[in-house]
């Protein structure tokens, strides 16, 4: 048996000039094979799994990820301003 405790997380899509297009903030739940509407790079293996507080589900190879606290640290308390960005709106501009 597995000693992994998910923990939670912070998912971002981009900063750029101090604008943090924030995905949300959820919970690490380990590695999964990938589905095939995830975006980003992947290259057979396994990925991070994210389900966020609203429900969605955020893979590693799509987004910049940390733990909540130093993430937010890091990211959040530094920004011009943050963006909320939905990942289902992103796979799809991403896909046009």
């Amino acid at each position: 048996m597995s000693d992994f405790k998910p923990y939670r997380v912070g998912a971002l899509l981009g900063a750029k000039e101090g604008v943090v297009e924030l995905l949300g903030y959820g919970v690490y739940e380990g590695d999964f094979k990938l589905p095939e509407e995830a975006a980003g790079f992947n290259f057979g293996q396994e990925n991070p799994r994210i389900r966020l507080d609203n429900g969605d589900i955020v893979w590693g190879c799509e987004c910049w990820w940390g733990e909540e606290k130093k993430f937010k640290e890091k990211y959040i308390d530094t920004a011009k301003e943050v963006k909320i960005v939905n990942i289902k709106e992103a796979r799809e501009r991403k896909n046009e």
